[in-house]
């Protein structure tokens, strides 16, 4: 009997792989037509038909190059205007020491101005210090550059590291006098799908077309949505359409992630909810092979983080430095307390550009300017400011002489 089980299992391969009839076949190309044999072709010849296709390649590359013998497909990738994307540029920085104080706790910072070749630039080591060679001895950065026909880049990928490192030193976020181990380099151009006003209907008319030949396209690049093209989203993405393919929908509908993108992503999600790990676990549905769910990789139950109190500092000001804020901020709130100051400007400081460095401390310590004209008064700063922010005040709200 136990050779017979044996024998069983090497026939039907590893748990799982023969659920629904599903066999795991890695790599290969899809091909086929509209109302023809709807087969695919491995990169070895092989061919194997199929009755339901999940692809997660760019859709327009789908539709280029899938259909050999159906140029109708191509047609609707046919145009620059169609399918429109965003290539990033990923440079990463390696480099030995502690980052500045001003980058602690910082995860990311994003960079709108014209100065800068980045977008945004990612503090890696600030998630764990593991993520370099030498933990607690070297830190490191991810920066991100935009490219695109309307914002060309350096053509050599030394030039970009160059005018990175540049732009990194310019904004304080890499000191002048950092010893860097290392810089990597990568292009990736498919880093974004663009939402551009047709999207919706090039993208339902392609895959009203694919769903002919049972083809479903989906994923980050597969359904070209970026409001639904995160990790999590890109995950539902394939699970809704798994369970199209199988049982006509779920609970949620019929592919709700890639038809209602807006009601899924509207949905109250209560992060900040205990979890009790076995409650969770005896609630999930049982795996195909019957086996019973486990954590598999944490070694303790998660620890939330402790909801902190927010305070905000509304402030009427002409031409002031940080420094007030600093030296307020030390002083007043308590340590563990989110913090804002909005600084109504009077004297023009919030239209105008101003140091780089200014700048970034700026975002870093949540400190705001807002213009708010020459002729208005400290009490029209105040009403503007609980106008704009009725919804959301704060545990406490401390308003400064000005």
């Amino acid at each position: 009997q136990q050779q017979q089980v044996q024998q069983q299992q090497v026939q039907q391969g590893p748990p799982g792989a023969g659920l629904f009839g599903v066999e795991p076949h890695m790599g290969g190309s899809p091909g086929g037509s509209p109302g023809g044999d709807r087969s695919i072709e491995l990169r070895d010849g092989t061919r194997l038909g199929f009755d339901a296709l999940l692809s997660t390649v760019p859709v327009d590359q789908l539709l280029k190059h899938a259909f050999p013998d159906n140029p109708e497909m191509a047609a609707f990738a046919d145009s620059d205007e169609k399918f429109k994307h965003q290539t990033v540029n990923l440079v990463g920085v390696g480099i030995w020491g502690q980052p500045p104080a001003s980058l602690n706790g910082v995860h990311w910072v994003y960079f709108p101005e014209e100065d800068f070749p980045f977008y945004r630039v990612t503090v890696l080591s600030n998630f764990s210090p593991h993520v370099v060679p030498k933990p607690f001895e070297q830190w490191s950065l991810l920066v991100e550059v935009s490219e695109s026909k309307y914002r060309p880049v350096p053509k050599s990928m030394d030039e970009l590291k160059a005018k990175v490192l540049d732009g990194l030193r310019l904004s304080t976020m890499l000191p002048a006098d950092a010893r860097i181990e290392s810089v990597w380099a990568d292009r990736l151009e498919y880093g974004y799908p663009v939402p551009y006003v047709e999207r919706n209907m090039h993208m339902h008319k392609a895959d009203a077309a694919l769903r002919q030949s049972h083809i479903w396209s989906r994923g980050r690049f597969g359904s070209w949505k970026y409001e639904v093209a995160n990790q999590d989203h890109s995950c539902m993405l394939g699970v809704d359409a798994i369970d199209a393919m199988l049982f006509g929908g779920n609970a949620e509908g019929v592919e709700a992630t890639f038809n209602t993108p807006n009601k899924v992503n509207n949905r109250y999600r209560p992060y900040n909810r205990a979890v009790d790990a076995a409650k969770e676990l005896a609630a999930a549905r049982p795996r195909p092979d019957g086996a019973p769910r486990r954590h598999t990789h944490f070694t303790r139950a998660p620890v939330h983080l402790e909801p902190l109190p927010t305070w905000s500092a509304v402030a009427w000001h002409c031409r002031e430095s940080d420094a007030w804020a600093s030296a307020f901020k030390a002083i007043v709130p308590p340590v563990r307390t989110k913090f804002f100051v909005h600084s109504y400007e009077r004297c023009g400081v919030g239209d105008v550009k101003r140091p780089a460095g200014e700048m970034l401390y700026e975002g870093l310590h949540h400190l705001d300017r807002i213009p708010h004209g020459a002729a208005r008064t400290n009490a029209s700063a105040i009403a503007h400011h609980a106008r704009a922010f009725h919804a959301r005040l704060p545990d406490r709200l401390l308003i400064v002489r000005p």
